[in-house]
């Protein structure tokens, strides 16, 4: 949310460089600039401190970052570069400008046979870092056939070159653009064979009964909710009901998604085809005083990673969580982290760290209690920073007391048997997905084309919660993302190919007045592949969200004959789009104020129940659609 910026200071008499940046991956870009400027990687020390959000931007190493050390490793001072609003909207990578056209194939019973995805991406004028041209187009494309069993899938993938700022990752990356296309092209089946929108995705989805379920795209879902969050949303939305004001089209847009989260190295390879870096390590060290600290490599930048690491390390200690101070953002103290913050991995892939660092200080709590009690280890636990006797009401130790004598009594120490109080852990999680459905409700003004969202419902499911508050803050940042990424953010090119978008003026970001209250429940279904049964969470609203609104969008105007083909939808798009459709459609009754948002222009037939049978490609029911993703106007 804050443009870039950082601070190198290279010092010729001991040959270390010490450089400040506003970097979501503090060791890599340590790294990067060893492998430029010739240092050992042991003289740089890269400190990240507060960045004020960091959505994919500030993944990669900056050539800003590069330009600035090799300056004051020139000059031997200190050198400063912080961008500006206008720099940042500029030069600074974009994402997302890339084109989908998806066919999907249907049987006599309509269930999904086949899909095919052509995909054009815009790469800029340059690869920003290595594979970021097909950072969008390669993750959306694996990510189209979603939660629906798609057996047959193909796709075709273009990368262009253009005068644009190179493209880097974006919260939601590529999955965005998938989900909604896809979404879009369903509820298009849905209205041509005139079904309800909700029972065809529940005709299709896949079942828990099927799991574990590998895509046609080498996706293995296990402990999913795809059935179960569906339901919730469609219970919500069917509670509330309101009616539309006198006028104004109501539409209702549904958006069933997966979420790859907690990417490590087996993750990677299934997400991009190839090997992605996982080192993810923690350490946990318990004092003399029965205080905690914990570091880890992954840097926070507003996803609360401070709060939940406490949290579970005090939670796997048997400490209060005041106890435990967290550390993470330098890279001369923190254990490595090479891939950094991203992809929702902190909660899964630290988390995990952290947690089994810690039950292994616990362990060495717990074994030198025993030796003081004379008591066995299977029958001692610590909670609230006491050591407890099963069976007993009251504790015997505190923690300090127990750290206190393993670090001060000779007899109970051995060659074997030092005690630290201290583990470093790592790791690397298998993939591991979350899930959620969104459902959005708005009422579009015919006249102005434009676009008020009534309801916005969430059903979520990122397995064990360590913290509530903080589940829901990812999922209400990341909505309100979504809603201005659908309905009003776009980086504009006049005709001659100059970026024209150079201010907060013209580049519009929602308000609070843009954002509508998300009525969000939880669903908990622990994942049986990580650590704790955590699941990610941190993209999950911008992926669902933005395609409920621009469905709900679509299906308001689709009853004047108008379809969406281009996004954001901003007020004059829309308007133009019902223009181009014309006035009078006969289907426009719901503009009348009655009906109830769960309603649809399309007669309904019933939508078969039947069993799954082998699903095969080349059925004549094909109905196919071209949605494409646009962020910038001229190519």
């Amino acid at each position: 949310m804050e443009p870039r910026g950082c601070v190198a200071d290279y010092d010729p008499s001991s040959q270390k460089l010490t450089v400040w940046s506003s970097t979501q991956a503090p060791h890599r870009l340590a790294r990067d600039l060893s492998s430029v400027t010739g240092l050992p990687e042991h003289a740089i020390r890269v400190v990240m401190h507060d960045i004020g959000g960091g959505f994919g931007q500030k993944i990669p190493t900056q050539l800003e970052d590069v330009a600035v050390v090799l300056a004051s490793m020139a000059c031997g001072r200190p050198v400063r570069w912080i961008e500006d609003r206008q720099e940042n909207l500029m030069a600074a990578p974009h994402s997302r400008d890339q084109e989908l056209e998806l066919e999907l194939a249907l049987d006599e019973q309509m269930r999904f046979t086949g899909m095919r995805a052509r995909i054009v991406g815009d790469a800029g004028a340059y690869s920003f870092n290595a594979a970021s041209p097909l950072t969008e187009a390669y993750r959306g494309a694996r990510s189209v056939p979603g939660v629906y069993r798609i057996d047959n899938f193909t796709y075709d993938i273009t990368i262009r070159l253009s005068n644009k700022s190179p493209i880097a990752p974006y919260r939601g990356v590529g999955l965005v653009a998938a989900q909604c296309a896809r979404e879009l092209l369903i509820d298009e089946a849905a209205r041509r064979l005139g079904v309800d929108r909700f029972e065809l995705r529940a005709l299709n989805i896949i079942q828990a009964s099927e799991m574990p379920y590998t895509t046609s795209t080498g996706w293995v879902f296990q402990d999913m909710s795809f059935q179960e969050t569906l339901d919730k949303a469609r219970e919500i939305l069917t509670d509330g009901a309101t009616a539309p004001r006198p006028g104004m089209l109501r539409g209702v847009g549904i958006s069933p998604f997966a979420e790859p989260t907690g990417l490590g190295g087996s993750g990677g390879m299934q997400l991009h085809g190839f090997l992605s870096p996982s080192h993810d390590s923690a350490r946990v060290v318990v004092n003399t005083s029965g205080k905690a600290t914990v570091s880890f490599g992954t840097p926070s930048m507003g996803q609360g990673l401070e709060t939940t690491m406490a949290q579970v390390a005090a939670d796997a200690l048997g400490l209060p969580v005041e106890d435990v101070s967290v550390t993470w953002s330098d890279t001369s103290q923190a254990p490595i982290s090479l891939t950094g913050s991203r992809a929702s991995r902190g909660a899964v892939v630290s988390g995990g760290a952290v947690g089994l660092a810690a039950g292994d200080v616990k362990k060495q709590l717990l074994a030198v209690a025993a030796r003081l009690l004379e008591a066995d280890e299977q029958d001692l636990d610590v909670r609230d920073g006491q050591v407890w006797v099963a069976g007993e009401t009251e504790p015997r130790l505190s923690v300090r007391e127990t750290v206190t004598a393993g670090f001060g009594r000779d007899d109970l120490r051995s060659a074997d048997q030092e005690r630290s109080f201290e583990a470093t852990r790592l790791y690397d999680p298998p993939a591991n997905y979350s899930n959620a459905c969104v459902v959005a409700v708005v009422d579009v003004d015919p006249g102005t084309g434009g676009v008020e969202i009534q309801r916005l419902i969430a059903a979520e499911d990122c397995g064990v919660m360590i913290n509530p508050m903080i589940v829901e803050g990812q999922f209400l940042g990341a909505s309100a993302q979504a809603i201005g990424a659908a309905l009003l953010e776009q980086v504009v090119y006049n005709e001659d190919g100059q970026p024209i978008t150079s201010t907060l003026v013209d580049y519009l970001l929602p308000t609070a007045g843009d954002t509508v209250r998300v009525e969000l429940e939880h669903v908990e279904t622990p994942s049986t592949a990580t650590w704790g049964g955590l699941k990610g969470v941190g993209e999950s609203g911008a992926i669902g969200s933005l395609a409920a609104v621009v469905a709900a969008v679509a299906d308001a105007v689709a009853v004047r004959g108008a379809v969406v083909e281009k996004l954001p939808l901003l007020p004059g798009t829309v308007w133009a789009l019902l223009q181009e459709a014309g006035e009078g459609h006969p289907e426009d009754a719901r503009t009348a104020g009655g009906a109830s948002e769960a309603a649809d222009a399309s007669p309904r037939r019933p939508v078969p129940v039947v069993t799954r049978e082998p699903m095969y490609p080349g059925h004549p029911a094909l109905v196919s659609r071209r949605t494409p993703w646009m962020y910038c106007t001229h190519t």
